[in-house]
């Protein structure tokens, strides 16, 4: 079974019993000191994903090939199709994305707006922290059969209204517009077919194998599974590549005013507000972090967080409930130090060698990211000592770029090498900013996917 410590609370909570077991053998992945999660489901990680719905700025892209002019059109197309609730009218608008058709925001529950509240009346609030609603793809509006949040601030645990967005909520469409869904598939190779085509085999759960052919063949497998196949593809044995993480860490505020208070009956249950934190470590760097109430964790999460006896802890937990929010900061990807390199045995099967790493940098970047939003609540908020805790790389998961736009891959998404296959995921990010890269994935997919319907037009076929 695969541990669920030191991972989102999202993912320890809403993910059933066995969620993500025999994904990393399945795709031939092996680890070394990294977090390799993902799951063999219909949607995959986006069933237990935190919503965070964030666009990427200029600034965000530089050193990718793209602007953020490119990405606009597919934002805006995603953000109507999936249903993002927001405000225009934020301090953090500008960094979430302008111009996106947004929802209404969803309602704070009573801790978020005590202290968002707060920060707005300072006379003096730290110029180098951003404290705002967060932007989530979740619903405010029903939406193409799904119904809007009914706030039971049971998000943790999944959503049965279908409020918040998940991918395979889209497949009963795919299939009604003539697509072909193949479950219980793990691709394993793609090999060149007839006449320029690709011939994409697997096997299913019972070993059975399976070939499909295409004249084009997209990868939206995940950054790890993608980059397995890529690097196959094009014989790319034994030489190590960059990977790209975005390291993390949680901690927890403390609003004294609202012990005692009672816990409020109706609210939303994951991140209800984000800040944004420009810090200097001799060049500049912007951190992000999101943060929740925590009564929409589990218990049991935070009694075992804190260095206290078992009975203690839940005696404690019960009284910071009401006053206790979870935050998660992250930094950009400028601060990882992993990397991957694919591996053929003696038997020509191939494994994708992970192994993790961070730069020095990032934990001193953290503590002066925190301090400076400690400072920036007091006194509505103080930073509980001891709550930090740093995410082994990897399972923040949000990570990419081993195959980048404008190097192995060209901007338009195809492999270099290897024409005819292109890849629509995070293993073609150049760099992650602290944002959440979700977003960005499913609109830099929308673009490319747009390019191949003007390339291949009706001559696209499968066979």
């Amino acid at each position: 079974m695969v541990s669920r410590d030191g991972v989102s609370p999202k993912l320890r909570t809403a993910a059933p019993l066995g969620f993500g077991d025999g994904w990393a053998a399945a795709n031939g992945i092996e680890t070394r000191g990294f977090r390799a999660i993902g799951a063999l489901a219909p949607g995959g990680l986006s069933t237990v994903w935190g919503a965070a719905a964030i666009a990427y700025t200029d600034a965000d892209l530089r050193e990718w090939p793209l602007r953020a002019a490119d990405l606009a059109p597919s934002y805006r197309a995603v953000a109507a199709r999936i249903g993002i609730s927001g405000s225009h009218d934020d301090p953090l608008a500008i960094h979430h994305g302008a111009d996106l058709p947004l929802q209404p925001p969803l309602p704070l529950g009573q801790i978020a707006r005590h202290l968002l509240e707060s920060w707005q009346r300072s006379r003096h609030p730290r110029p180098e922290v951003t404290l705002g609603r967060a932007r989530n793809a979740v619903l405010t509006r029903d939406l193409a059969g799904r119904s809007a949040c009914c706030l039971d601030n049971a998000c943790m645990w999944g959503c049965a209204h279908g409020a918040i967005y998940a991918s395979h909520q889209e497949l009963p469409a795919l299939a009604r517009a003539g697509a072909r869904i193949q479950t219980d598939f793990i691709v394993e190779a793609l090999r060149p077919g007839d006449g320029g085509a690709w011939r994409v085999q697997g096997r299913d759960s019972e070993g059975r194998s399976l070939t499909l052919q295409a004249d084009a063949v997209v990868l939206a497998a995940g950054a790890l599974p993608s980059t397995r196949l890529a690097l196959d593809a094009i014989g790319r044995i034994d030489s190590p590549q960059p990977l790209l993480n975005t390291p993390a860490c949680a901690f927890a505020l403390l609003l004294p005013g609202l012990l005692g208070t009672a816990l409020p009956e109706k609210q939303f249950g994951l991140a209800q507000l984000a800040f944004r934190v420009a810090g200097n470590r001799g060049t500049d760097f912007e951190g992000y972090g999101t943060l929740f109430a925590a009564d929409g964790v589990s218990a049991a999460d935070l009694v075992e967080a804190m260095p206290l006896t078992r009975p203690g802890a839940a005696a404690l937990t019960r009284l910071l409930m009401p006053a206790l929010m979870i935050g998660l900061h992250y930094l950009p990807s400028d601060f990882s130090a992993s990397s991957v390199v694919l591996r053929r045995d003696g038997a020509g099967r191939t494994r994708l060698v992970v192994s993790g790493g961070t730069r020095p940098e990032a934990d001193p970047c953290h503590r002066a990211a925190l301090r400076a939003l400690a400072r920036a609540v007091r006194p509505t908020a103080w930073l509980l000592p001891g709550s930090r805790r740093n995410y082994e790389p990897g399972a923040e998961v949000h990570i990419g770029g081993t195959l980048p736009l404008g190097g192995p891959v060209t901007p338009e998404g195809e492999l270099s090498g290897a024409p005819g296959i292109y890849l629509a995921d995070a293993a073609t990010f150049p760099r992650i900013p602290a944002k959440h890269h979700t977003f960005t994935i499913m609109a830099n997919a929308d673009r490319i996917a747009r390019g191949l319907g003007v390339r291949y037009g009706t001559s696209f076929r499968s066979r």
